[in-house]
C-alpha cells in the first residue's frame, strides 16, 4: 500500500519489517518426500497447492501458531493456524515482533492486497530486499482486531461456500453415472437396482447393459445438426441476442440465426467437444460451432444435453488416432450411440439433473457475492476509508456473523441430504 497523506485518527505507517519478524524454515522441513493422504503432519507449501500430503515425521514440527508462510521467489503467502511441516527451504515464516500491538491475521490480509511483479526468472528472494520495506497503513490494535474478525467471517462464509459447491459437484458426478446406467423406475420413482443385484431388469445393446425399457438410436435418428455460417462473424456488438463461438458466448447481435430449443457444441479449438450450452430462444452462433435442434418426440433436449456433455468427448476420442483431439466432425456427432428410455424416464432423469444444476448455479452465484463483497470490505477497511465505532462493533460483528454463518450451515445440511451415490426417491 502506497504512503498517503492523510491518516486516520489512532492509525499510523508502519513497514512490514518494522512490525514482523522472520524465521527461516530450514529446521522445519521434511527429511522424506515420501507423503500419504490419510493422516500425520501436514507439509505446506506457500504456493496454490498448500497442501502437498502428510508425513510421519514427528520431530520439528512447526508449532509457534498461528503464522504466516511467505514463498520467497513468488510472494504467495498463506495465514496457517495449524502444526506442520514443509518441504522447500524457499520460504519465511512471519510472526509479529511484538504481541498486543499486531493483529496477525490483518497483517496477512494486508499482504493479500500487496502487488510485486516478479520475473518467473530471477529467482530473487523478496521478503527481505522488498517486502519487509513495503508501508502499510493500519489502525489501533483494537480495530485490527475487529477488521479481521469481520474479514475471518467473510473467509468462513467463502470456504463453506466453496466446500458445498465441491460436494454438490461430487453428488452431480454420481447421479450422472447412476442415472444414465440405472435410470429411474417410474413405478416407484427410485432408481433400479444395479444389474448385479437385478440381472432380469437389464438387456445388453451396443452400450452395454440397459433396462429393458430402453432403446439405442444413433443422435441423428433424434435431431437435426447443423453448423453456423461464417457471415455471423460480422456480427454487431452490444445487441440483443447472445452470439456463440468455438469456446465461449461473446457480446450480443442484433440479428440472430436460430429460434427454439437447441444444443451447442464447439467443432475446434481451445473448446473442442465442449457441451457448453442448452438454450431455448433466440440466438446466433460461428461456423465453427455445432448445433442440435428440432428434436424428435421421442428425445427430451435436457435429457439429450445432459448424456451429450457427459459422455460426449470419450466418445469423439475414438474417432482420433491423436492423443488429444482438435477438431470434431458432424459425422461424429451424427454417428453418436445414446440411450433411450421412455420420454417420461428421459424427463425425470433430466429434472433430477437440473434440480442440482439450480444448487450448484445457487451457489456458485452466492460464492461471487462473498468474493465481491470481502474485496469491497478489504478496500473500505484496510485504506482507512471507512472507521469502525468500536463501542458498537462487537455486537454487530457477533450478529452479522450468525446470521451469514447459519446460512451456510443450512447450505451444508441440504448437501448432506444427497450422498455423493444418491438414492433418488
Amino acid at each position: 500500500m502506497k504512503n498517503t497523506s492523510v491518516v486516520p485518527d489512532g492509525w499510523s505507517i508502519v513497514s512490514l519489517g518494522d512490525v514482523l519478524q522472520y524465521e527461516q524454515p530450514y529446521y522445519y522441513t521434511v527429511t522424506s518426500d515420501d507423503y500419504n493422504d490419510i493422516a500425520g503432519t501436514p507439509v505446506l507449501t506457500a504456493g496454490k497447492s498448500f497442501l502437498l500430503g502428510y508425513t510421519t515425521e514427528v520431530e520439528n514440527v512447526y508449532n509457534n501458531l498461528p503464522v504466516i508462510i511467505f514463498n520467497d521467489f513468488t510472494t504467495d503467502s498463506k495465514f496457517v493456524d495449524f502444526p506442520f511441516k514443509v518441504k522447500s527451504s524457499a520460504m519465511k515464516f512471519l510472526k509479529p515482533k511484538e504481541e498486543n500491538v499486531i493483529d496477525l491475521r490483518l497483517i496477512f490480509e494486508f499482504i493479500q492486497k500487496l502487488k510485486i511483479s516478479v520475473a518467473n526468472a530471477d529467482h530473487k528472494r523478496r521478503w527481505i530486499s522488498e517486502f519487509s520495506k513495503i508501508k502499510i497503513l493500519i489502525p489501533s490494535y483494537p480495530e485490527q482486531q475487529h477488521i479481521a474478525k469481520i474479514l475471518s467471517t467473510a473467509d468462513s462464509v467463502i470456504e463453506k461456500t466453496q466446500a458445498a459447491i465441491a460436494k454438490y459437484k461430487a453428488i452431480k458426478q454420481g447421479m450422472l453415472q447412476d442415472l444414465f446406467t440405472r435410470g429411474i423406475d417410474l413405478n416407484t420413482n427410485k432408481l433400479r437396482p444395479r444389474y448385479e443385484d437385478a440381472p432380469e431388469l437389464y438387456k445388453e445393446s451396443k452400450l452395454g447393459w440397459i433396462p429393458r425399457e430402453w432403446e439405442v438410436e444413433r443422435i441423428d435418428t433424434q435431431a437435426k445438426i447443423t453448423t453456423g455460417s461464417k457471415d455471423t462473424q460480422n456480427k454487431i456488438e452490444h445487441g440483443v441476442y447472445p452470439f456463440f463461438v468455438r469456446s465461449q458466448t461473446v457480446e450480443k447481435i442484433d440479428s440472430y440465426t436460430y429460434d427454439g430449443e437447441a444444443i451447442l457444441t464447439s467443432g475446434d479449438g481451445v473448446g473442442v467437444g465442449k457441451i457448453y450450452h442448452y438454450i431455448n430462444g433466440k440466438f446466433d452462433f460461428h461456423q465453427r460451432v455445432y448445433m442440435l435442434y428440432e428434436f424428435e418426440k421421442t428425445i427430451s433436449p435436457k435429457f439429450l444435453f445432459y448424456y451429450f456433455s457427459n459422455n460426449f468427448l470419450a466418445v469423439v476420442e475414438k474417432y482420433s488416432a491423436k492423443n488429444t483431439v482438435d477438431s470434431v466432425r458432424m459425422e461424429m456427432i451424427a454417428g453418436m450411440i445414446i440411450p433411450l428410455p421412455p420420454i417420461n424416464e428421459q424427463k425425470q432423469i433430466s429434472e433430477r439433473l437440473n434440480a442440482i444444476d439450480n444448487k450448484l448455479q445457487t451457489e456458485q452465484t452466492y460464492l461471487q457475492k462473498m468474493q465481491s463483497l470481502k474485496k469491497g470490505l478489504m478496500e473500505d477497511l484496510l485504506s482507512g476509508r471507512k472507521c469502525l465505532n468500536l463501542d458498537f462493533q462487537d455486537e454487530q460483528i457477533n450478529q452479522d456473523s450468525k446470521t451469514i454463518l447459519q446460512s451456510v450451515n443450512l447450505v451444508n445440511q441440504d448437501a448432506d441430504n444427497y450422498p455423493v451415490n444418491p438414492k433418488i426417491e
